[in-house]
């Protein structure tokens, strides 16, 4: 993940919301000087970026009452100018092929700081199927882009799912909307290093019970799931096949105790669960 303490020095101007006295009311989100075609009114020298979070921070799934669209109703018109214009900035800003890691990190940090201002939550925001009836974080994942390398092609250049990681970030807490539609897209690329950090990552992907959540909670201690597709044209059975090599932490312990441990995920485009019973 990417430092957010600190604002870019070379980073675009941010963009503020202005609001125009004409007789329509719109109100723009000014976005910074960049591919997003929006009209820019006025700038600030100011920089503001996301609001840091811890990088190992772990977030519990959220019920589905509390997982709603940002209603319309009770909000105001200059409210509901914002909610949609920032829908629109964030589509605009998926719809690139691949913006720059200033872009993405001052347009997001600008957004919820403008739907703070107007009484919005920009993190349920994220979680509204706005964009092609899906959340914000599926076109991340479609999107993501293969691991950037250096000059010297030996280190990796940067973290190719820092883009993913920061929308994840500003949507906690997850919805089951949010977790549906980010393993939704992990399945359509059948990308499981990606799904399973996600799992490690954040609690509500997390498949582990709630007792082993104590006995491996402050711990560094992970289960993996390691996939490798196998290519062979001997036919459509082999074609499909693959081999998955796990390794379940504390195995043992939460054997006596939890007496199953579960694990999940991603090959050839399907997602698998399997659980590890005791019979003692």
């Amino acid at each position: 993940m990417i430092d957010k303490s600190q604002g870019f020095n070379d980073a675009p101007p941010p963009y503020q919301p202005a609001l125009r006295s004409s007789s329509d009311s719109k109100v723009n989100l000014v976005p910074p000087t960049s591919d997003l075609s929006l009209s820019s009114t006025s700038r600030s020298s100011s920089r503001t970026t996301l609001s840091k979070r811890h990088p190992n921070a772990r977030t519990k799934a959220t019920a589905s009452s509390r997982w709603l669209p940002t209603s319309i109703f009770g909000l105001s018109k200059t409210a509901k100018q914002v909610r949609s214009a920032t829908q629109g900035l964030l589509r605009e800003l998926l719809s690139q092929a691949r913006p720059c890691e200033h872009e993405w990190n001052s347009v997001l940090g600008h957004c919820a700081d403008t739907c703070s201002d107007n009484g919005l939550n920009f993190s349920s925001l994220l979680q509204e199927p706005f964009v092609e009836g899906h959340l914000p974080i599926y076109w991340a994942i479609l999107k993501r882009p293969a691991t950037p390398v250096k000059a010297d092609h030996t280190t990796p250049a940067g973290d190719p799912d820092a883009f993913v990681l920061a929308i994840l970030d500003a949507s906690i807490p997850l919805g089951p909307q949010c977790v549906a539609d980010a393993r939704l897209a992990c399945m359509t690329v059948s990308d499981n290093p990606l799904f399973c950090r996600l799992g490690q990552r954040y609690d509500a992907f997390s498949p582990r019970s709630g007792t082993d959540r104590v006995l491996l909670g402050g711990t560094d201690t992970v289960d993996t799931v390691l996939v490798a597709e196998t290519r062979s044209s001997g036919g459509a059975a082999a074609a499909a096949a693959f081999i998955v090599r796990f390794s379940i932490a504390q195995f043992q312990l939460r054997m006596r105790v939890s007496k199953m441990a579960r694990i999940e995920f991603i090959a050839r485009g399907a997602y698998t669960a399997l659980s590890v019973a005791s019979r003692c």
